[in-house]
């Protein structure tokens, strides 16, 4: 078995180990606050893995994770929602002028439309996170408060009864009809059958379906260690939003606008800092009252600093055999690999020098001579400037 080197360059989805490491950023403590969140950052900035670490998946089972915080250090259940996986791209091309011709704005019906697919997604991905935790002893829910929830969704709306060849009982069977239509809505954009299956669809008005279903699970559903504590939320975090097309992004953001606890969500998307904020709603546009925006590219030194020797930390702890690893606390695994402890503190230039006297490059003999002429010009480096790196310690 070939050993992994603790200081590679990896992307959350090329870890073949089905555990990726994750630190509990700061950054991450603010996503789990009440508040919804918009997320911007360029590739590669730790958007994917910011957002699992406050999601239940990776909360139950991630070893990294796990010695950091545990489920019922929040008041929220963190549902994970990459939107290419479920969302078809067919679905932001539709001519909906020509679908509803006598309607006297289209886009209106096409975010009906999307937005009940948003909401499907979400309210199936909730049941099924609900179902897994308490089968896991994480959360509490009696068997009675579950067919409820069930047979109550489904008279409120029974249009759902259509997807499905026997009527649901448990979250398991409504999350597999939810599942089936959202593919049939999938299906029927790139297949041109939109206006064929909306008389199927449940009919409701945007944020109904998916308030209507948390709303029963946030009052049913509690910690096992603490059945009786306070209500628990639900926050929806959705991955790669750069996808969607400009009505798509103004369904989110109605839906962001209409939502209050118990759900709340976290949009994540590459590219800079700027929304927005247009809704569906008249003068009434997403503001600061309605979440926060936060810029992973704004990172300060110390903060970027402090993920890389988190995440050293992390790797070189994990490189270890597990009956040779020390118990370590959360707090303490941002420190257990001091990157200034172990290995010095070190100057650019000098990192430059030190390539250019190894190569033997042309171009680098080249350097090597412009540089030498700088210096007898005096464009040498201050005398109070350090010349070389410090020692590191030993390991």
């Amino acid at each position: 078995m070939a050993v992994l080197n603790p200081f590679r360059p990896t992307r959350w989805e090329h870890d073949s180990s089905g555990s990726p490491l994750i630190w509990f950023t700061p950054i991450a403590a603010h996503l789990s606050a009440d508040k919804s969140v918009y997320v911007y950052g360029s590739r590669g900035s730790g958007k994917t893995t910011l957002l699992r670490s406050i999601c239940w998946e990776d909360l139950l089972s991630n070893p990294s994770l796990r010695i950091q915080k545990t489920i019922s250090d929040f008041n929220h259940i963190g549902i994970y929602i990459r939107l290419p996986d479920h969302v078809s791209g067919s679905m932001g091309y539709m001519g909906w002028n020509e679908i509803f011709p006598g309607s006297p704005n289209p886009d209106y019906e096409f975010f009906r439309f999307y937005s009940l697919a948003l909401e499907l997604i979400a309210a199936e991905k909730a049941l099924s996170a609900t179902h897994q935790l308490r089968i896991e002893g994480v959360m509490a829910l009696s068997a009675g408060d579950e067919l409820s929830i069930v047979t109550n969704t489904c008279d409120e709306f029974p249009q759902l009864l259509t997807f499905t060849e026997k009527p649901p009982k448990t979250f398991i069977d409504l999350a597999r009809a939810l599942r089936t239509l959202v593919r049939r809505m999938n299906e029927a954009c790139g297949r041109g059958h939109v206006q064929s299956l909306i008389a199927m669809l449940p009919p409701r008005e945007p944020y109904e379906f998916l308030a209507y279903v948390i709303e029963q699970l946030s009052q049913s559903v509690g910690h096992a260690k603490n059945p009786n504590g306070a209500r628990l939320g639900f926050k929806f975090c959705l991955d790669d939003c750069e996808v969607m097309s400009p009505l798509q992004r103004k369904s989110v953001n109605t839906l962001v606008r209409k939502s209050r606890f118990p759900i709340s969500w976290v949009v994540c998307s590459v590219g800079e800092a700027i929304e927005a904020g247009d809704t569906f709603i008249d003068d009434q546009p997403l503001t600061d009252a309605d979440r926060r925006v936060l810029s992973l590219d704004d990172r300060k030194s110390p903060e970027f600093l402090a993920l890389c020797e988190a995440v050293a930390s992390l790797r070189v702890y994990f490189s270890i055999k597990e009956d040779r690893r020390p118990q370590i606390s959360g707090s303490e695994v941002e420190s257990y690999f001091s990157l200034k402890n172990r290995l010095g503190t070190v100057v650019v230039n000098d990192i430059i020098d030190a390539m250019i006297g190894r190569s033997t490059a042309p171009l680098a003999d080249q350097i090597r001579k412009a540089a030498e002429f700088l210096n007898s010009l005096g464009f040498a480096r201050s005398r109070d400037m350090p010349l070389r790196r410090q020692r590191p310690r030993s390991w």
